[in-house]
């Protein structure tokens, strides 16, 4: 009996050890799981404030895409109210374009339950959606806009308040919405008064999981613009609610924290969105989270306590009927291992229901997926802002393959201002589709690549090649070999004049940068050379070797000149032109033609003409060594290197001939009498009786102008008569003085007169009143 009781005091006195280590352990636990608990805890609210802003920015940016695509198609169209109110006038045309103004802004307050109203802004009035106008001076509610920028695409100003109106006050989010886009001049501007607390109300509404949050959305500035907890927050300073510690949660992008809040602790967690600055702040009751803990704890207290009890008076009392307790203590422990499992049961529920969330965000992004595959190729292109370890990803991402050769090609329009001029935003945009669909198709035959529109009139195509392994100067062939194509399909389809600059292949795809600044530096040549030309940065940069003159070529122009042949000397002269172009550098040209002025100036000396006599258009052959020095692109210098040929072969026939002036004067008379009527070189030689190859070389010799420029000009001349004396429609006039097609004559006046018939004819009477 005795060994029993030395055998259940042991088991007593261990088990009042182990009482002492579990008490131990009790707090160490206590401490341990506590701070896992409430880091997990701040670590789930700052993950929730993440999605919140996530979701919420996802929704405002679809709102303003919908309603800039609205505003768009628009304002894009070729119809617009204008036209539409073509026949009325006066205060009657006013109405009727206020009333399209109106109708507009309704249907853009009819695509998103979250835009609250709309204004129309000019620099006169503003338009209300409700119905009505001011002028600026009379605006209710131009405080605000002194921030108003009318020169981006897109800006959004800090939240506000709407001043009173007939349906109350409205917290609203500005967004200032200026059109064309990608523009450098906007003619029309938007702003979208979105509905910040709709919003968030309808992000949170039936979510169960952020019923015990309260939730609110931080400017910038420290003004509170949406809040969930209660409407007399809005618009106050986050500094007014001093047990937030406003310093912290402003200064930290991302927080999370306990604070005290009226006695009672409240975690706090926050983050900012990079998009916009704001501030997601979250706040939830601490102390029901800290009871909780409390209770598990407190039994298992009560558990050791009673185990010590137990074991003092085990001591002496106690039997075998020990192990009943025993077994109930190790009961209750497996019951308590259930409850945890239940805790981690109803975690991974908010996990479950988090990943659910997410993936719903994931699909909303994969919608939008081609426009974020062409913005990221603009930005990987253009703007050069990725690392090689974020291109892979992406690249994985948009399941685009990386190649091992890259070569950027880059187009320009070569008349940008008719391009723009002629054609409406809406024109363009099918006019780069159809020329995306050109160059794509071409791409295809031999590689894989893609094209971008970048500013006006300019578009970009990186190639990449993957039949075999090319070299980089075969890539660069093979890219130069698809430019002439893609040109001429551009050409031959849709009636667009393009010129071309190549830039050096690449090995990777984070050297595209390089590829696409270095073709834009051989476009920019391009365009100095003339229309439709196609320069390599390699031209520019790899040849250095002396060029070969054309001695031949040469001398088969001192032949024409001598004979007077000026259709031959101009056609020798544009051979030499064109060889030097074929052959390797286009800097050859302008070394051309230096040596072929001092070619003509030894011609000059043997007939004994003075350089600074005047040959043509008040040249001397000084002034026109010095032109062509001063000449921005080669074809302005085969121009005036013609015009001295056309002279000097007009120069050698007069000292050969002695022509009449009277047939001459014939051609002018008939043609100052007959100017509306269709007039033609083979009408007029058929009237004097002479053919139709003399009368031409005979009228550009002693006019010094082609018949059809100079019966073009008598006509100009006629239309400024008939613009200065009667009031005539531009289709009016350009019948009565013989041009058959009105663009036609647009195209002729503007070229004559560097201004367009309409805005001539806007000037005139701008001097008329102010002569009057």
């Amino acid at each position: 009996m005795g060994g029993k009781s030395v055998y259940l005091r042991s088991v007593i006195y261990m088990l009042t050890v182990v009482s002492f280590v579990v008490l131990l352990g009790c707090a160490v636990y206590y401490t341990s799981i506590r701070s896992h608990i409430v880091n997990e805890l701040m670590t789930n609210n700052a993950r929730m404030d993440k999605q919140i802003a996530s979701t919420y920015e996802l929704f405002l940016d679809t709102t303003i895409k919908a309603a800039m695509v609205s505003i768009g198609d628009e304002n894009g169209g070729t119809r617009t109210a204008s036209d539409d109110a073509v026949h009325l006038d006066g205060r009657n045309r006013v109405e009727f374009e206020n009333q399209q103004i109106y109708e507009r802004l309704n249907r853009i307050t009819k695509i998103s339950d979250f835009i609250h109203s709309a204004y129309y802004y000019t620099h006169n009035h503003v338009y209300v959606s409700m119905g009505f106008s001011f002028e600026l001076s009379d605006f209710y509610d131009k405080d605000w806009m002194g921030s108003l920028d009318t020169t981006k695409d897109l800006t959004i100003l800090p939240a506000r308040k709407l001043p009173t109106l007939p349906n109350g006050d409205k917290e609203v989010i500005p967004i200032v919405m200026n059109f064309p886009l990608h523009a450098l001049n906007h003619t029309f501007t938007y702003v979208l008064h979105v509905d910040a607390n709709q919003l968030f109300r309808f992000l949170i509404r039936n979510q169960k999981v952020y019923n015990d949050f309260r939730f609110r959305i931080i400017d910038p500035s420290g003004m509170i613009f949406v809040s969930s907890d209660s409407e007399d927050e809005l618009f106050r300073q986050i500094q007014d609610f001093t047990y937030m510690d406003p310093e912290r949660v402003l200064q930290n992008r991302e927080d999370n924290y306990i604070a005290s809040r009226n006695g009672k602790k409240v975690i706090i967690s926050s983050y900012t969105s990079p998009q916009y600055g704001w501030k997601y702040v979250s706040e939830s009751d601490y102390d029901p989270l800290s009871r909780s803990m409390l209770v598990p704890l407190q039994i298992i207290f009560v558990i050791v306590a009673l185990s010590l009890l137990i074991s003092v008076i085990a001591v002496t009392n106690v039997s075998r009927r020990l192990y009943g307790p025993m077994k109930d203590i190790v009961r209750l422990l497996g019951l308590n291992e259930a409850n945890n499992r239940d805790e981690y049961e109803l975690i991974m529920g908010h996990i479950h229901q988090f990943l659910n969330e997410n993936q719903k965000l994931k699909e909303a992004v994969d919608r939008n997926r081609q426009s974020l595959k062409r913005q990221f190729l603009y930005d990987l292109l253009v703007r050069n802002v990725y690392n090689e370890h974020e291109i892979r990803e992406k690249l994985d991402y948009f399941e685009l393959t990386q190649q091992s050769n890259y070569t950027v090609i880059v187009f320009g329009v070569d008349d940008v201002e008719q391009y723009v001029n002629r054609f409406t935003l809406g024109d363009r945009m099918l006019w780069e589709f159809a020329m995306e669909n050109i160059v794509m198709e071409i791409v295809r035959q031999s590689g894989t690549g893609f094209f971008l529109s970048l500013e006006t009139a300019k578009f970009a195509v990186a190639v990449s090649f993957s039949t075999g392994e090319l070299s980089i100067s075969e890539a660069e062939n093979k890219a130069a070999d698809l430019v002439y194509a893609m040109k001429d399909a551009i050409r031959k389809y849709i009636k667009i004049s393009v010129s071309a600059g190549v830039g050096l292949a690449r090995e990777n795809p984070g050297q595209l940068n390089k590829s696409y600044q270095e073709g834009l530096t051989a476009l920019t040549y391009a365009e100095t050379v003339g229309p439709q030309e196609v320069v390599t940065y390699r031209e520019l940069h790899g040849a250095s070797a002396q060029p070969e003159y054309p001695i031949q070529l040469e001398e088969k122009l001192l032949q024409q000149l001598m004979k007077g042949d000026k259709e031959g000397a101009a056609a020798r002269l544009r051979e030499m032109f064109d060889e030097r172009r074929r052959s390797s550098h286009p800097g050859e040209q302008q070394w051309l033609s230096f040596q072929l002025l001092h070619t003509l100036a030894r011609k000059l000396m043997e007939l004994n003409i003075p350089e600074t006599d005047v040959l043509f258009d008040g040249l001397s052959f000084s002034s026109l060594c010095q032109s062509i020095l001063q000449a921005k692109s080669d074809q302005m210098r085969l121009n005036l290197l013609i015009r001295w040929t056309e002279w000097f072969c007009g120069y050698i026939l007069e000292r050969r001939e002695h022509t009449s002036n009277e047939h001459v004067r014939q051609m002018l008379d008939y043609i100052h009498e007959h100017y509306r009527e269709p007039i033609s070189v083979d009408g007029i030689a058929e009237q004097i009786g002479l053919n139709r190859v003399y009368v031409g070389r005979l009228f550009k010799q002693f006019v010094n102008q082609n018949m059809a420029d100079y019966i073009n000009q008598v006509r100009i001349e006629k239309a400024v008569e008939l613009m200065s004396e009667m009031n005539m429609l531009v289709m009016e006039i350009s019948e009565a003085v013989g041009f058959n097609n009105t663009h036609y004559f647009i195209k002729v006046f503007k070229k004559l007169m560097n201004v367009t018939p309409g805005k001539f004819m806007e000037q005139l009477a701008e001097q008329k009143r102010l002569e009057g």
